[in-house]
């Protein structure tokens, strides 16, 4: 049962954690200013082809500025989730709910699922690509790799701007939650 009035506990995580969310997404706008359109259509698949080639002697420029504009905006993304993940488990989280029951689909899950609710799930797509190992559970093969090639064709500019709608709509659940 989802509880209506936030524990100490909880309230004190999420205020720390959001701190950090938006400072990352912060240094992630800087970087993505110095970028060109062009520069900005780039995907996440082909950022990790800049991973594998990656020589820092030779790294600079707008490929630098990319790179660094998805760490930062993945950093960003394991803070929200964690704070919706607790706003999901214990109060109320459409977000969560959403990546729930795309995870729930297991093998019957689509690109096209995650493209459309992308608005809704950017931060846990871009966790689940950056740092986050959940042990598949027998009939699940399916979900993370589908969640992860419809990653890999997002833009960055696309991620971006989801990424802010996220922060926003998550923003306005804890100003009502943290409220007196």
């Amino acid at each position: 049962m989802r509880r209506s009035k936030m524990k100490a506990e909880h309230k004190r995580e999420i205020r720390q954690l959001w701190f950090v969310a938006d400072h990352y997404l912060k240094t992630a706008k800087r970087y993505k200013n110095r970028l060109t359109n062009g520069d900005l259509s780039t995907t996440i698949g082909d950022i990790a082809k800049i991973d594998q080639r990656f020589d820092e002697s030779k790294f600079g420029g707008s490929e630098r500025s990319i790179m660094l504009l998805n760490a930062h905006l993945a950093s960003c993304a394991i803070r929200l989730s964690t704070i919706d993940e607790i706003l999901g488990k214990h109060y109320t989280s459409t977000r969560w709910d959403v990546y729930k029951g795309l995870k729930a689909k297991g093998n019957g899950l689509k690109e096209s699922d995650i493209e459309d609710n992308l608005k809704n799930i950017a931060h846990c797509l871009l966790r689940h690509n950056t740092a986050h190992r959940e042990k598949q559970p027998a009939g699940f093969n399916g979900w993370k790799s589908t969640m992860e090639k419809a990653l890999q064709k997002v833009t960055i500019q696309k991620l971006h701007e989801n990424m802010e709608l996220v922060i926003q709509r998550i923003k306005n659940d804890i100003a009502k939650i943290l409220s007196p």
